[in-house]
């Protein structure tokens, strides 16, 4: 994947202000649905990373 502004493409979440990973550092992959190709990763957020951002 190409991108002009690759300080734009954020694989973590934005909590309180803070980019961060999930607790258990677990992923869910991201996929392109025409091609099946790998875009990039999401974090698999706990119940206590929930909380905390709610």
């Amino acid at each position: 994947m190409s991108l002009k502004r690759s300080s734009l493409f954020r694989q973590q979440c934005h909590i309180d202000g803070t980019w961060v990973d999930a607790s258990d550092v677990l992923t869910i992959e991201v996929t392109n649905p025409a091609d099946r190709s790998r875009l990039g990763t999401v974090p698999s957020l706990t119940r206590g990373d929930v909380r905390q951002a709610i």
